[in-house]
């Protein structure tokens, strides 16, 4: 009889305090938890022993955002700190324009469409022209910058760069191959299943029909 050992690794997100601060996307006080993301050893999908610690973040109790823990330090409210989901939008969503080599005009206004209605601050199209230049210049691929940033970011967090990105595929109005490709990879880096990825493509491909 064979016997199969089920091992990996998993990362898992606790509390570690909580508090009042002041949240950047809600202007006001409100209640936050720090968050930390640490990597567990795994055996049959059971997490046993602890790892390193992949990422921490302070989580907003009332809109949910995702911000660097050194908004915590600021004593007077200030309008520099965006949600991370904000940045990883930004940087995601230029990158995804760029992973073809061209960037179509129908993208541009896509991107800059879907930056103005999520994020806290509304931005011209020339300020997009700076994060696009400022993307070429940075050599990680959309994948790197998605493993890197991933434990900064929580489940709506996520959900969110994932719908996003969806939609800027379908900018010019039709999701071939390749761009699917890439938002599933997009999709399991951020740690979401590939049934929930399509479930979104499916709903997001329906709406665009109608």
């Amino acid at each position: 009889m064979l016997f199969f050992i089920i091992f990996g690794t998993r990362g898992i997100t606790i509390t570690k305090e909580d508090g009042m601060f002041h949240c950047p996307s809600c202007t006001s006080s409100q209640g936050y938890r720090f968050r930390t993301v640490r990597r567990f050893f795994t055996l049959f999908f059971i997490p046993l022993i602890p790892l390193d610690k992949v990422g921490e973040y302070v989580e907003c109790d009332r809109c949910s955002n995702t911000f660097y823990p050194r908004v915590l330090d600021q004593v007077l409210p200030d309008d520099k700190f965006n949600a991370v989901y904000e940045e990883v939008m930004q940087n995601t969503l230029v990158k995804m324009m760029l992973a073809d080599g061209k960037i179509e005009d129908s993208e541009k206004y896509m991107v800059l469409a879907i930056l103005n209605k999520f994020g806290s601050s509304e931005i011209q199209i020339d300020a997009l022209d700076g994060i696009i230049a400022k993307a070429k210049n940075d050599s990680r691929t959309i994948v790197d910058y998605l493993k890197q940033i991933k434990a900064s970011l929580n489940e709506n967090g996520k959900e969110l760069i994932v719908r996003s990105a969806i939609l800027v595929s379908m900018a010019d109005g039709v999701m071939d191959d390749a761009e699917r490709s890439l938002i599933l990879r997009i999709s399991r880096i951020l740690e979401f299943s590939d049934n929930r990825t399509n479930e979104l493509i499916n709903s997001s491909l329906t709406k665009e029909a109608q």
